[in-house]
C-alpha cells in the first residue's frame, strides 16, 4: 500500500434480502426473492457483517481489522453473490456507484486491465435517470449499475467509444476525487 487514499470497496445486501440468524447453532438463512439460502455455522464476525449489510453499504475493514477474518467473510458471501450489492465510495466516503445483481446467476468480480487494451460500454447499454441518480442498464447484463454521483457519470461517459483504461482514469481525475 502506498498510503495514498483511494476508492473504498463497500458491501451490502440487496434491499429484498432478509437475514435470519440462529445464535444457538451459528447458522444464518438469507431469504430473498430467489428462495432461502442457508449459511451453516457462521462465525460471530460473519453474522455481524451480514447484520450491518442489511442497513446499506459497509466497509469490511469496519467490521474487523483482521485480514483473515475479512477473507472468511468474503468466502461466505461468494456462493450468495447474487444477493450482494458491491459499491465504491470516494476516499471522502461519498458513494460513487453500486453494482446490483438482477438474477440468481449474477456474480461480480473485478478484473485488472492493462493500459494497452481497449474497453467500451456495450452498444445495448442505456443510461437513464431516476431523478437524483443515474442507472446503467442492459438487457444482456445480470447487473444494473447505479451512478450515485456526478463524478461517476463523468467517469463512464468516455466509454461510449473504445478507449484505453488510462484515458478513462485521466478523464475522471478532474472530477474532484
Amino acid at each position: 500500500m502506498s498510503g495514498v487514499p483511494g476508492p473504498r470497496r463497500l458491501w451490502s445486501l440487496r434491499e429484498d434480502v432478509h437475514v435470519e440468524a440462529d445464535p444457538g447453532t451459528g447458522s444464518v438463512i438469507l431469504h430473498s426473492r430467489w428462495g432461502a439460502h442457508p449459511l451453516p455455522r457462521t462465525s460471530p464476525i460473519v453474522r455481524e457483517a451480514l447484520r450491518r449489510m442489511t442497513f446499506g453499504p459497509i466497509s469490511l475493514e469496519n467490521v474487523t481489522s483482521d485480514p483473515a477474518e475479512r477473507a472468511r467473510i468474503i468466502d461466505v458471501l461468494e456462493p450468495v453473490g447474487h444477493l450482494v450489492v458491491r459499491s465504491v465510495a470516494a476516499e471522502s466516503d461519498r458513494l460513487l456507484l453500486s453494482v446490483v445483481p438482477l438474477a440468481p446467476e449474477a456474480r461480480f468480480g473485478l478484473r485488472d486491465l492493462n493500459d494497452g487494451c481497449l474497453v467500451r460500454m456495450s452498444r445495448f447499454a442505456i443510461q437513464r435517470t431516476s431523478g437524483d441518480e443515474y442507472r446503467l442498464e442492459s438487457p444482456l447484463s445480470l447487473h444494473n449499475v447505479i451512478l450515485h454521483d456526478p463524478a461517476a457519470v463523468r467517469l463512464v461517459a468516455p466509454l461510449g467509444r473504445p478507449v484505453r483504461p488510462g484515458e478513462v482514469r485521466s478523464s475522471g481525475s478532474s472530477a474532484g476525487d
